[in-house]
């Protein structure tokens, strides 16, 4: 019986050592081979799966069917993601970033959300790398030597359900060939940067929440945990939205129990206070921006003074360089930016620079006007 979604021309699209990549990745052990088949064995079920080698076999496509239930059945998950594990880089662990919009509007998800989960998501790897490698309370800027290393990051295809940002950081390099192997049989991480920055992001996620729901406001030291992760977590915050973090492991998926990270608008309300008692001594002093407004995201349903909007504001710092921080405004100052932002003028504002990465805010505005 055919899987409902998927055509006969995706399974043939997935090549043999695809599958075999997936097998050996994910704990299975090769019993036989031949020039036809390699056969596949599951050490937790017994479960076996005959994986044709020449997809140009006239039967490949319904072969590969069979095997992806087989595996299904074996491993208890769900044949999206088997095949998303076969199609995308094999050998790869994710962090995926559920989004679960308020309205129920499942699988679908706003333009400047999206962008802002892949800019918060690329800086939480950002961070938690530095964090890893050359740890400091607070970091002046997003770069650094070790930033490289993220390159190899990529992102998958979302599934079905909620909609579903996937970080997918490939563990392996070059070809099936190439691949070492232990003792037993499973295969060793050629690229162990990727291992340690997934690592470093989901426990770093899970100290964060879980300091905020024991109502503490500071970090244990310890944790290694710089006020810039802390930051870029902020960037998750919707309105209308909770996001919930998932790691999903493909390589030594025994060794530990991954649980998902909620972020809420509860829980945001504690991490904002753990991010303002960790902002370095440089944010705390009023500054003064001139600039343009790039962006105007005014989730009001009617225009009400009293409540505000969000702006996006461009301008260049002491040192000359591009900058963009987001502002809340109210009131006057609301209608003012209005009509900055239609005209295409420059702006002014006092205020202090807080956040880190993509991330960054203009707290305690005054003295906003239009430049002529």
């Amino acid at each position: 019986m055919k899987i409902e979604g998927y055509s006969y021309e995706i399974f043939k699209s997935i090549s043999p050592q695809k599958v075999r990549l997936y097998l050996r990745s994910s704990g299975w052990q090769l019993e036989r081979r031949d020039l036809r088949s390699d056969v596949f064995s599951n050490p937790n079920t017994g479960e076996i799966v005959d994986v044709p080698n020449d997809r140009e076999f006239r039967d490949y496509a319904y072969r590969l069917e069979e095997i992806v239930r087989t595996i299904s059945d074996s491993e208890n998950k769900s044949v999206q993601r088997i095949i998303t594990g076969m199609t995308i880089t094999a050998s790869s662990d994710t962090i995926e970033y559920h989004y679960y919009p308020k309205n129920n509007e499942i699988g679908l998800i706003p333009t400047n959300n999206m962008i802002k989960i892949i800019d918060s998501g690329n800086d939480l790897n950002n961070y938690a790398y530095r964090d890893f490698c050359e740890y400091r309370p607070a970091y002046p800027n997003s770069n650094w030597t070790g930033k490289k290393t993220l390159q190899d990051i990529r992102l998958g295809p979302t599934l079905p359900g909620s909609y579903i940002v996937q970080f997918v950081y490939p563990l392996m390099n070059g070809d099936e060939k190439s691949y070492g192997t232990t003792m037993n049989g499973e295969l060793l991480i050629s690229n162990v940067k990727l291992r340690d920055v997934c690592n470093k992001v989901e426990t770093s996620l899970s100290a964060v929440v879980e300091t905020a729901e024991s109502g503490k406001k500071e970090m244990d030291p310890e944790l290694k945990i710089s006020y810039n992760f802390v930051s870029a977590m902020r960037g998750l915050e919707f309105d209308d939205a909770d996001v919930e973090v998932r790691r999903i492991k493909v390589m030594d998926k025994n060794d530990s129990f991954s649980r998902p990270v909620a972020l809420t608008s509860s829980i945001f309300r504690r991490i904002s206070d753990i991010e303002r008692n960790m902002r370095p001594e440089e944010m705390l002093s009023e500054q003064n921006f001139v600039g343009r407004i790039i962006e105007v995201k005014d989730p009001r349903e009617e225009k009400d003074a009293d409540k505000s909007a969000d702006f996006k504001i461009h301008f260049i710092d002491t040192e000359g360089k591009h900058k963009a921080a987001y502002i809340s405004l109210c009131r006057e100052d609301l209608d003012l930016a209005y009509g900055a932002s239609k005209d295409r003028k420059n702006v002014s504002i006092s205020g202090k620079l807080v956040g880190a990465g993509r991330n960054k805010r203009i707290e305690d505005p005054t003295a906003f006007r239009v430049l002529s």
